[in-house]
């Protein structure tokens, strides 16, 4: 069986290689679909090690067994390719979160899986990314957002586990699983005042249900999405602190409030607050 470094260079090799190619029958019909459905096999029969990758090996194995077995002869050229593009979406998001959040699996392990009873300390923090977007419509430069906070916690107390475009089940059973100091949201909420996730429109009240359900409080909330002030104004207490946004956001005001946020909170150590007043350039994020 192929050991662990190994999937990972392999999953990588795989992401970097085809995240641009956009011509997904061509993906499905090379021989590198069944070597990444070898690779997803061997991932899941190591994560019964790894604990912190069971659902996501399950989850890559079903899409790339979903992709192999697709049938491509339908007459309905749009339908199958509208179906394969859903599908490597799904496979390129998954191979995402595992590939980056391979370098601190081990920590993850030990220090946050609430059912070890081994809650965080003080030094070491775990943050919670979920950017509510697809690779193919990321006109918000969600991925720019997360790496940018993936390269300033390289060197901090800090772990990121990032989710990019799941759905409501998959973001409950995170919170389930885990103790986090942050949850940080960047995606888009409705004119309706819903937050997109990738199967459903979520108002705040049933945000808040799914916090209260799993027993989840966290020291700060990001709401890092247009008008997301309105949002929080419906949701419960979830959190201590809460940083939002009051109108529509346009670029690059996210990114540049986020690289100045969490470089005031990982590299110089300031307090939510007063990071928070050195990141609030245009005065329209809104501190609770």
């Amino acid at each position: 069986m192929i050991e662990f470094n190994e999937c990972i260079k392999r999953m990588n090799d795989f992401y970097d290689e085809f995240i641009n190619v956009k011509d997904v029958f061509l993906l499905k019909q090379s021989l590198v679909i069944n070597d990444i459905y070898e690779i997803s096999n061997s991932f899941f029969g190591l994560s019964n090690k790894y604990k912190f990758y069971k659902s996501l090996a399950s989850k890559l194995r079903g899409i790339t067994k979903g992709i192999i077995d697709l049938d491509i002869s339908n007459k309905n050229y749009k339908y199958v390719e509208d179906r394969l593009k859903q599908k490597f979406r799904k496979l390129f998001n998954t191979l995402f979160t595992i590939i980056f959040t391979s370098n601190y699996y081990e920590r993850i392990e030990k220090k946050f899986f609430i059912e070890k009873g081994d809650l965080n300390s003080d030094q070491e923090k775990l943050i919670l990314f979920v950017g509510m977007v697809d690779i193919e419509n990321d006109d918000i430069k969600v991925y720019d957002e997360l790496k940018n906070i993936l390269i300033i916690a390289q060197n901090s107390d800090y772990y990121v586990l990032p989710l990019i475009a799941c759905n409501q089940s998959y973001f409950e059973k995170t919170l389930k699983r885990f103790k986090f100091n942050i949850v940080h949201i960047a995606g888009h909420t409705t004119e309706r005042n819903m937050l997109l996730f990738n199967d459903e429109r979520i108002t705040g009240l049933k945000f808040t249900e799914i916090f209260y359900r799993n027993n989840c409080f966290v020291d700060l909330l990001v709401l890092n999405c247009c008008n997301s002030d309105l949002y929080y104004q419906t949701c419960g207490k979830i959190s201590s602190n809460a940083i939002t946004y009051d109108k529509i956001l346009y670029l690059p005001v996210p990114l540049t409030f986020s690289d100045v946020f969490y470089i005031n909170i990982m590299i110089n150590k300031n307090t939510y607050l007063v990071s928070y007043n050195r990141s609030n350039t245009d005065g329209h994020y809104l501190f609770y």
